[in-house]
């Protein structure tokens, strides 16, 4: 799912055999508009502003524009580019996508204009802000990135830091306001934090390593890992 810029519409994925798209108002809750997304997976849908957005997946890339309460969509032309893509994000006018293979795609409208060797496998989570891009991989490194050239400024190895962690695979980051904290959602449903108080980053930089949050994992990539059980334990203090 996905909010507009503004907050006033939500656009949703369905389960559904079309993977229906859905949008709403995120205020009343009411219904807008709807349309087939694809018999594909879609991995991620993002709003680029309050009516144009994208959904993407395996061979999956479509530039959709809401108006007039309808959805008209484009499909993306991939080139000669990796087309199983995983997640989006925007940079201004560019959608930034990752992909199987560890690149970030550049794109504008519905065309791949240019892509970027990141990762060595697949890229699973983008986030940018005015100054930096940060990725996470199935590599198990999170890379902070120059916004303008995609340089690597700085790396984190969740492997070697995060002994502890069950499936070091990050799959959702986010760097805080003032750059100094980098949150980060792992395979194994945990949530850690990296933070580091230096004034210029580079390959040497220190990242303090803090887990916040230790959940239900289970090593079954086939399943959805559910809780099928809960007791209540008796204390008599």
């Amino acid at each position: 799912m996905s909010f507009s810029i503004s907050g006033d519409k939500l656009a949703v994925v369905g389960a559904d055999p079309n993977h229906t798209i859905v949008i709403y108002n995120a205020k009343t809750g009411s219904f807008l508009s709807q349309m087939k997304g694809s018999t594909s997976v879609i991995s991620a849908i993002q709003f680029k502003d309050d009516s144009e957005f994208v959904t993407v997946g395996p061979k999956h890339y479509q530039f959709c524009q809401f108006k007039n309460k309808s959805i008209k969509s484009k499909k993306g032309i991939f080139g000669k580019n990796n087309n199983k893509l995983t997640c989006v994000t925007f940079k201004g006018n560019y959608a930034l996508c990752g992909s199987m293979n560890g690149d970030i795609q550049i794109w504008r409208g519905n065309r791949c204009e240019k892509n970027y060797p990141i990762h060595k496998k697949a890229l699973d989570a983008i986030f940018v802000n005015p100054t930096y891009v940060v990725t996470g991989g199935r590599d198990c490194m999170i890379y902070l990135l120059d916004r303008a050239t995609f340089d690597k400024l700085s790396s984190i190895n969740l492997k070697k830091i995060c002994i502890d962690s069950y499936a070091p695979m990050p799959r959702s980051v986010c760097l805080n306001i003032d750059n100094k904290r980098i949150l980060v959602g792992t395979s194994g449903s945990e949530i850690c934090e990296f933070t580091c108080y230096e004034t210029k980053f580079s390959g040497k930089s220190h990242w303090k390593y803090e887990s916040i949050i230790k959940s239900h994992y289970c090593p079954n990539k086939k399943g959805n890992n559910q809780v099928w059980g809960l007791g209540v334990y008796k204390d008599d203090d």
